[in-house]
């Protein structure tokens, strides 16, 4: 106590001082941190956003003609979709594209860096209502939906292609984004 009593005020205010400047210090660098860190998020919002904000592709598609004189003519519109490709690395990746329905295969060969030598041959949707049986082979009942399978045609040439299964991973991930069908086959034919 002795040795505590005989110090300077000078010294005990000075100390006090500093306490109080670095507290001070403390705080601003709190607050210039939690700053420098909300600008950080503001910054990879953006940049995440941005990714989903959709492309549109110039191609030579033409949406169906219908004569405006019909009682139902409605012009199409282009849907934002989810396209599938491979990138440089080989990973699958997505880009959020506005496009008519119908131009889906172009678009998803733009991006993957497929040629002309990759055709779609034919697309067509079959529609089915399912049926089932029992055991003895008696019709039990039929399903109130429809059961929809897509199935598309292709020439033959994908696989001539770098990552050739994550590019066909692609398609089919494509043409799940772009149709509501239950299935979708794949079929190829050389031409």
């Amino acid at each position: 106590m002795d040795a505590v009593g005989m110090l300077d005020d000078d010294l005990i205010t000075n100390h006090l001082r500093m306490r109080e400047r670095l507290k001070k210090r403390k705080a601003v660098a709190w607050k210039r941190s939690s700053l420098v860190a909300a600008c950080l998020a503001v910054v990879m919002l953006i940049g995440y956003g941005a990714s989903y904000i959709p492309k549109t592709y110039e191609t030579d598609y033409q949406p169906p003609y219908r004569n405006p004189h019909l009682m139902s003519y409605s012009e199409p519109k282009q849907k934002s979709f989810w396209v599938y490709y491979v990138n440089d690395l080989g990973l699958i990746q997505r880009e959020r594209v506005k496009m008519y329905g119908g131009e889906w295969f172009l678009v998803w060969k733009e991006l993957n860096g497929i040629g002309d030598d990759v055709q779609l041959v034919k697309s067509e949707t079959t529609e089915h209502i399912p049926i089932y049986y029992d055991e003895n082979g008696d019709l039990q009942g039929a399903s109130m939906g429809v059961y929809r399978i897509w199935t598309v045609t292709l020439s033959i040439g994908l696989t001539k292609y770098d990552h050739y299964e994550k590019r066909l991973k692609s398609l089919f991930k494509t043409m799940r984004a772009v149709s509501d069908a239950d299935e979708i086959r794949l079929a190829y034919v050389l031409h």
